[in-house]
């Protein structure tokens, strides 16, 4: 099981490693101690989650739920189950939660899959410049029905997330193009390990509490 170290920040980023060519923090399915994913802070009141002996942030359950990861190696889209650690503050009552690293609040599709899903739309040379139709066919979890398959179907979804980019991704350009040319920088790579890499460096909330 992956160490999770936690870097001070307003909102908890957790380390991530390369595991099988998709980048992992906690695994989904590792559920990690109560101790070592209790944020240092309530997001509400911001107080101190220890006062000295004193657990301020105490287990409040945990929860599971579904979520898109990207291809793996056969190259089907999987939709796993991850685990979902919540806190309950006994200062003002809030209740924050904490996440693997990757898996967004309210979002079915994983961060990992996301920027995968901008790198089949953007136009060449920063993507691969596929049809919304052949995109989904790549990484949507449903089969598009056949009077949406020609080429002017639309994945809707990649709108959304377009227009969701300048929050997930503050420090980065917030257009599609500009996203993944900042990656690749980052990277140094246009490899899809080292571009989800670089992505999971930059991205705000994963593992962010709630």
């Amino acid at each position: 099981m992956l160490r999770p170290v936690l870097r001070q920040s307003d909102q908890q980023m957790l380390s991530i490693e390369l595991t099988g060519g998709v980048p992992v923090g906690w695994g989904m399915n590792d559920l990690p101690d109560i101790d070592d994913a209790r944020p240092e802070r309530c997001p509400r009141c911001r107080r101190a989650s220890r006062c000295g002996s004193r657990i301020v942030l105490h287990g409040h359950g945990v929860r599971t739920r579904q979520v898109v990861v990207p291809p793996a190696v056969d190259g089907r889209t999987r939709l796993v189950e991850c685990w979902c650690r919540r806190y309950r503050c006994t200062e003002c009552g809030a209740v924050p939660t904490v996440l693997p690293v990757g898996v967004m609040p309210r979002y079915l599709y994983s961060a990992f899959a996301i920027v995968i899903a901008f790198t089949l739309v953007a136009a060449q040379p920063v993507g691969r410049g596929l049809t919304d139709a052949l995109a989904y066919k790549h990484q949507g979890m449903n089969r598009v029905r056949r009077w949406h398959r020609g080429v002017d179907w639309r994945w809707q979804s990649i709108d959304r997330w377009s227009t969701r980019i300048g929050t997930w991704w503050p420090d980065l350009p917030d257009t599609l193009d500009g996203l993944l040319i900042g990656l690749r920088r980052r990277a140094g790579s246009t490899d899809p390990p080292a571009l989800l890499a670089a992505a999971a460096a930059s991205h705000v909330r994963w593992g962010a509490v709630m």
